[in-house]
């Protein structure tokens, strides 16, 4: 999930292509190792033979090794082509070209995102795929990993919506017709036992796994959603009269499909910095270029949130021992930096700050 936000957040910041492919049977395409036999399917059988068995000459679905040899077999032909991984995440291929231009290539068992600046590039690369894999083109990406991508080119945005899903699990719960209100549950608003009944014949599993439902929905396109849903799975008990709270999750997920929320949250262990970047202290001449900066990108559209996070020690040290995975992660997602979208990262000992976007 970490690699699609990376390669949206650039088609949208670099005005990219994106286009969508599916490969037909996906696990048919991978070559055996191993001798693999099994017993005739039903309906193959053949009178009088029906002690005999057949041999495997491709992968099936169902097979252990279906995946990882359909993985071989594409991972093999990328390499041909010129395409290497991402130390991150080997189901993402990169190219760049002598001019200085690039494709991504996104797999994902059978779908798959092309992404670049060059639309004959990329019909040039969808050819070289339907020669060697049974494709079927899709056009301009609309949907991922079960999310629809929607997008406004002009502003340079996209949005992800999980809408379908969502409704399914309100749908599960008889709240698919609930009267929605303008905004969210309250923050500061606290669920108590008190407020559930003690009927027997009101399931206790009908609030968990609705909660859960929707955080899982929440945990693929936005990280801030498991502190919202908290409070809610606090309370696992007999929940008769708490499922019209749910009402203000449902309000909250119409605003998110209609509005497609941009969200930044800063997290910083210096209470300097949290004070620099919203222009209440002294700015020396050394910082002020990069306090600057930072003041820039807090435009009207964005909901911008600092928290100051309390950590044992101060030092940059400690705090890439503890963050290793995702500043690497993010460090070295790409061999080279795409042209127009270049960052800066900053550290120092008075403190460390490092913007997560949602």
């Amino acid at each position: 999930m970490s690699s699609i936000r990376v390669v949206l957040a650039l088609t949208a910041s670099l005005n990219l292509e994106i286009e969508q492919l599916d490969v037909k049977t996906v696990f048919l395409h991978g070559d055996l190792e191993e001798e693999i036999y099994m017993e005739q399917p039903e309906g193959f059988r053949v009178k009088g033979k029906e002690h005999l068995v057949c041999r495997l000459r491709k992968s099936l679905y169902g097979l252990k090794q279906a995946p990882r040899q359909w993985y071989k077999k594409f991972d093999s032909f990328m390499l041909s082509h010129g395409y290497t991984q991402t130390t991150s995440d080997h189901c993402v291929f990169v190219k760049q070209f002598s001019d200085g231009d690039f494709i991504i290539l996104l797999l994902y068992v059978d779908d798959m995102l092309l992404v670049g600046h060059d639309m004959r590039k990329i019909a040039e690369m969808k050819k070289e795929l339907s020669k060697s894999f049974a494709m079927k083109d899709l056009g301009p990406a609309k949907q991922i990993l079960g999310m629809y991508i929607s997008r406004d080119r002009s502003s340079r945005k996209i949005w992800l919506s999980q809408e379908k899903y969502i409704e399914k699990i309100l749908d599960r719960f008889n709240m698919g017709n609930a009267k929605p209100v303008s905004s969210p549950l309250a923050s500061h608003f606290k669920l108590s036992s008190k407020q559930c009944p003690t009927k027997s014949e009101v399931s206790s599993w009908i609030f968990p796994n609705n909660t859960d439902g929707i955080s899982r929905a929440g945990g693929l396109i936005r990280d801030d959603y498991g502190k919202w849903l908290g409070r809610f799975a606090q309370n696992v008990g007999y929940a008769a009269a708490t499922l019209a709270e749910l009402w203000g999750i449902k309000a909250g997920l119409d605003l998110t499909w209609a509005l497609g929320f941009l969200k930044v949250i800063v997290e910083v262990d210096s209470e300097v910095v949290q004070l620099l970047v919203f222009g209440q202290g002294e700015v020396t001449p050394s910082f002020a270029p990069l306090v600057q900066a930072l003041r820039s990108l807090f435009v009207k559209n964005w909901k911008v949130y600092v928290v100051h996070t309390f950590r044992k020690s101060n030092s940059c040290a400690d705090w890439l021992a503890w963050r290793a995975l995702d500043l690497s992660w993010g460090l070295h997602f790409f061999h080279f930096s795409p042209e127009g979208n270049n960052t800066l990262l900053y550290g120092g000992i008075s403190g460390v700050s490092m913007p997560v976007l949602v």
